[in-house]
């Protein structure tokens, strides 16, 4: 599902650009970064599942860090991440297409009292999520390693860090036909992976392990 207010001068919301980003790592799922679980999100009475569009898929950074008594940044608490959490199908006939879009609108005032409009847009698809079988997969991961990162500060919860349990998580989901490389920028360009077949996880694991 994805929400947007419709207001002066902003009433299009591009279906090409959800398509674009949609099929990046599952196909038609949507990821959570909740202990690396992959959900599929089932559109309820009609036969067909619900798919979600690629980025932040839900605010489970932003309560890490309230639990281990930190202040999350402003750039945690993400729209996108709240609408995600919870189910929200739209009603409609069973989807027949690959991709299949949904809409609705409402009338509801902002927290500020503004009368507006707002659109909500559901996907679904007619992929079988049991039969489904994964393209193979060419990954190229651009790693920033300045100092600005805090690769070495200590603690879990630094941009370098985070990078670290991203590319860990990502990696671990690679099979024998997927690849992947690793360039790291900062004072300077370096390839610490070459491209590498995707079930050589010692190797893999390794090396973002290593970077500093």
């Amino acid at each position: 599902m994805v929400g947007t207010r419709l207001g002066t001068g902003c009433a299009v919301l591009s279906a090409l650009g959800m398509l674009a980003s949609l099929f990046f790592l599952g196909g038609c799922l949507g990821f959570s970064s909740d202990g690396g679980d992959v959900r599929m999100y089932t559109a309820r009475g009609d036969g067909d599942f619900g798919a979600t569009q690629g980025g932040v898929q839900d605010m489970g950074l932003a309560r890490e860090l309230i639990e281990n008594g930190r202040v999350p940044p402003a750039e945690a608490f993400v729209v996108e991440g709240m609408f995600s959490e919870h189910d929200l199908p739209l009603q409609g006939p069973p989807c027949e297409r690959l991709l299949c879009l949904r809409s609705a609108l409402g009338i509801a005032p902002t927290l500020e009292g503004e009368p507006s409009a707002w659109l909500q847009v559901g996907m679904s698809s007619t992929i079988d999520p049991e039969a489904f079988e994964q393209p193979a997969l060419t990954l190229i991961a651009t790693v920033d390693v300045s100092g600005s990162m805090g690769w070495n500060y200590g603690g879990d919860s630094t941009p370098g860090e985070v990078s670290r349990r991203l590319l860990r998580a990502v990696a671990g989901e690679l099979g024998s036909r997927d690849r992947i490389a690793i360039v790291t920028y900062g004072s300077s360009v370096s390839v610490p992976l070459e491209m590498t077949s995707g079930d050589r996880q010692e190797t893999i694991q390794a090396v973002i392990d290593g970077l500093s």
